[in-house]
């Protein structure tokens, strides 16, 4: 299955783009297998999308299309063939 990733803020610069498709074996696959296909293309990028108890660091968004996900349950998410992922990190300057 393919799942579409768009990422934001310094992730967008450790990734070296804003867009990153993913192919994953199945036909569904939660967040967190998500992030580790992400992690595991762009290892340098695991700061930005896990904190130390390997949940979403706080600050980071995730929508799964249209839909916002709430951070408590956002990991175990079912994301389908298809489906579009962005990752929204807050950014600083002025």
């Amino acid at each position: 299955m393919r799942i579409h990733v768009r990422v934001s803020g310094p992730l967008r610069v450790v990734i070296g783009s804003g867009e990153v498709e993913l192919t994953l074996a199945g036909d569904a696959a939660t967040l967190a297998q998500t992030l580790d296909a992400l992690t595991a293309r762009y290892p340098q990028a695991r700061r930005y999308l896990r904190d130390a108890g390997g949940g979403l660091p706080q600050g980071i968004r995730a929508l799964a299309g249209a839909e916002r996900l709430d951070e408590r349950v956002a990991l175990a998410k079912a994301l389908r063939d298809g489906d579009q992922l962005t990752l929204l990190m807050p950014t600083a300057g002025g």
